[in-house]
């Protein structure tokens, strides 16, 4: 519905907007179109079919614009997590490489000496290993 404004009002209006000024016409739903004029703030305007706009025969200095919402601000990147680093070998719990404490029991095992094959290995174990490395 289309009204015009016959009474200066100050403040905004429930849609957030200023009310226009006095001989404003006003583009409201028909509801609010007939609350404004029952209450004397505004008055119908007829609204007429023809080829031209009704827009066009609105003088320009009496026609509210509203301003455009400003743009949404441009999302920001995805956030992408690295890739997780390749598994180093394990320590032990006394730590030491297991790959090297494999090789202490396969080689403790060849020389029949009793080992497990998880937890601590005994260290008189681990210096006959190493006295045996280095001499071969």
């Amino acid at each position: 519905m289309k009204v015009r404004i016959v009474q200066q009002m100050s403040g905004t209006r429930s849609d957030g907007y200023p009310w226009p000024a006095a001989n404003a016409i006003l583009v409201v739903g028909d509801r609010e179109g007939a609350e404004l004029c029952a209450a004397g703030i505004a008055e119908p305007v007829a609204e007429h079919r023809t080829a031209e706009t009704s827009e066009s025969k609105i003088p320009p200095e009496t026609r509210v614009q509203r301003p455009k919402p400003p743009p949404a601000p441009p999302l920001p990147p995805p956030v992408i997590p690295p890739a997780p680093a390749p598994p180093a070998a394990a320590p032990s719990a006394a730590g030491e490489d297991v790959n090297e404490t494999t090789l202490i029991r396969d080689w403790a095992k060849s020389k029949g000496l009793t080992v497990g094959d998880r937890g601590r290995i005994p260290q008189d174990v681990k210096d006959r290993y190493f006295a045996d490395v280095k001499k071969g």
